[in-house]
């Protein structure tokens, strides 16, 4: 009997020693798994922050260096649009000498040649600045090879060379000084300077400036869409890592699951002889404790009903449902997370491209607009002493005055459109004081500005093509106060540029900051 008691005995010590040694490996597991999920957790979050500090460094030196290329591709434009009024200056002060006035008082001159020069230095330096970016470059050749025909006026004989674009800025700039030197001479065509930037202005100057602009924009598009695929592949390497942590953590809650329902059922697979022995003896135990109170206690079927439920529910528990929720949570949000930043980064993206394209729209106004009134002018001088056509025209890049204006004409119909797409978008939110100039009222004293910036524009294009049919008596203060008209025009034009820029900058900054953040 002591033999069968001692053997029964040594068994159940056995058996409590491996249930104790099955706990403290579960316990073991338990805390292995928290501490995982925790690394998991911390290395996700860590790995996140530092790629996102490596897209936040690259996208912000995206945006200022695309900040950069603007002013380039800026000044690119605004010395063709230089070139072409510089042409216009020339042979208005032609026909100063000859006695026709169309730009009054003659003060005004000196001042519009001051910005000229001024103008041109500025955008010559930007340009050359930024040269070393793109020297290797076939495509720019012409600003470092004599590839343009440049034609000047060499003791009364016209002769062609071919020159670089930086040489043939260099004598614009040249030969505006020298106008402005001497305007109190007479300055016909006969005048080195009027010829060159006469013949050079309307010339192939002008279409090579005009050509490496676009070559340009071409370079830049290409480098921001460059950046922008570096910028969503970094998000999508983030996208990856974070995937991969969820992955992990989501396995380690897995096991947590596992070794919590092994250890619900070790509770409840004890015998139940065994528990109610454990109950009665912590009973007694709580009833040495001062503040015991019996009625705490459930009644003993009350304590069944519950065991039976909480069997019946363990009996159909399944942990991947918890865990295929969560996950599922999990994803859905990182998505949500990567999808707004890269809409966000394609928003940012298109503040950044948008702002050179509208750069050298509002600079082709000028020069639409300019082309207008100068071949409105060339139209009505024709069959006069004054009209240069026959003589000098057939050697440049103009041909027909009446068929130039028809097609400035043409060309300056894509105004209107221009405003409705920029200053009617949604994407640039405008204030409505601004959009109240622009199609309702300017501030200006000019009569035909009066119903707003794009109302004086259309009356401009048919009063130009009124003044055709006028001979050049009736023409000339007709002219005049299209002159006038027209400086008035780009004054506003001017003016609009830097409120909508400054609008494009508020907008690119507040994405870039949602982007980021």
């Amino acid at each position: 009997m002591m033999s069968g008691s001692s053997a029964a005995g040594s068994s159940s010590k056995g058996s409590n020693s491996s249930s104790k040694q099955e706990n403290i490996a579960m316990i073991s597991m338990v805390n292995s798994s928290v501490k995982n999920v925790q690394i998991a957790l911390v290395v996700m979050i860590f790995t996140f922050l530092c790629l996102n500090g490596v897209v936040a460094y690259f996208f912000s030196t995206t945006v200022i260096q695309s900040e950069t290329l603007d002013d380039v591709n800026f000044m690119i434009a605004r010395r063709t649009e230089i070139m072409q009024h510089s042409a216009n200056l020339a042979r208005l002060l032609d026909l100063e000498s000859m006695g026709i006035s169309y730009l009054q008082p003659f003060e005004k001159y000196e001042t519009l040649l001051t910005r000229l020069i001024e103008d041109l230095e500025i955008a010559d330096k930007t340009i050359k600045d930024d040269s070393a970016n793109w020297e290797e470059n076939p495509k720019f050749n012409l600003y470092f090879e004599n590839i343009i025909p440049v034609w000047e006026s060499i003791n009364g004989n016209y002769l062609m060379r071919k020159k670089n674009m930086f040489d043939i800025t260099s004598d614009f700039k040249k030969h505006l000084k020298n106008l402005k030197e001497n305007l109190n001479e007479d300055l016909g065509m006969g005048n080195p300077s009027i010829y060159y930037l006469f013949r050079n202005g309307y010339g192939e100057s002008t279409k090579y400036s005009n050509a490496s602009q676009k070559l340009y924009e071409n370079e830049w598009e290409n480098y921001i869409a460059l950046l922008d695929g570096y910028v969503v592949l970094t998000y999508g390497v983030t996208g990856i890592v974070c995937s991969l942590g969820i992955l992990l953590i989501a396995w380690k809650l897995y096991q947590l699951q596992k070794c919590s329902k092994n250890i619900w059922n070790i509770v409840f697979d004890f015998p139940e002889g065994e528990i109610r022995e454990r109950f009665g003896k912590t009973i007694d135990r709580l009833e040495y404790l001062p503040t015991f109170d019996e009625n705490i206690l459930l009644e003993e079927d009350l304590k069944e009903e519950v065991k039976k439920r909480k069997r019946q529910n363990l009996k159909h528990y399944n942990s991947w449902i918890s865990l295929t929720l969560s996950l599922a949570v999990l994803v859905f949000v990182v998505s949500g997370y990567f999808f707004v930043l890269y809409l966000s980064v394609k928003q940012t993206s298109y503040f950044m491209i948008m702002r050179p394209d509208y750069y050298h729209k509002t600079l082709s106004q000028f020069s639409d607009l300019l082309k207008m009134w100068e071949w409105a002018k060339e139209t009505t001088l024709l069959g006069t002493p004054a009209s240069i056509y026959l003589g000098l025209m057939n050697f440049s890049q103009v041909y027909s005055p009446k068929d130039m204006f028809v097609e400035a004409k043409e060309e300056a119909k894509r105004i209107s459109v221009f405003y409705d797409n920029y200053y009617r978008s949604k994407a640039v939110p405008i204030d409505s004081s601004v959009k109240d100039i622009v199609y309702e009222a300017s501030p200006l004293e000019l009569k035909e500005l009066k119903k707003g910036l794009v109302s004086g524009i259309i009356f401009y294009r048919n009063y130009m093509e009124e003044i055709l049919g006028l001979n050049q008596s009736e023409s000339l203060e007709e002219l005049r106060h299209g002159y006038k008209l027209y400086l008035g025009i780009t004054e506003e034009i001017d003016r609009f540029k830097k409120l909508y820029i400054s609008h494009v900058e508020d907008s690119t900054e507040s994405s870039q900051y949602q982007t980021l953040w």
